[in-house]
């Protein structure tokens, strides 16, 4: 994941994680980032969110150019051991407004970084 991110212009910003053949494969369930992340945003993910949401966010924050899936995979066992947590469908609400903050304080990150 590492390596992926560093081949990115500029190098570090954005987000990487496993292909994953379970549930919802259009988001991350499992991520990673450079530490230029909490630079931009002083936390990982908003505080708001408490579960489902948070790997919506962090998918959709950076962008298609900037949120790498694979090569790796992982498996999600949940027909087995079920889930983790009931989700908290109040948090939805929130989504679309994080992520145009999120979205504009990447943004605001690059200008800064080209002046």
């Amino acid at each position: 994941a590492a390596g992926q991110l560093q081949k990115l212009q500029p190098a570090n910003l954005g987000v990487a994680g496993p292909i994953c053949a379970e549930g919802k494969t259009s988001i991350l369930t499992h991520d990673f980032t450079h530490r230029t992340h909490l630079q931009i945003f002083s936390f990982y993910y908003p505080p708001i969110f408490s579960d489902w949401w948070m790997d919506d966010w962090i998918s959709e924050v950076y962008g298609k150019r900037r949120t790498i899936k694979g090569p790796f995979r992982v498996s999600h066992m949940i027909g087995h051991q079920g889930t983790r947590y009931e989700v908290d469908r109040a948090h939805e609400a929130r989504l679309a407004t994080e992520l145009a903050t999120g979205r504009q304080r990447v943004q605001d990150w690059l200008s800064r970084q080209n002046t």
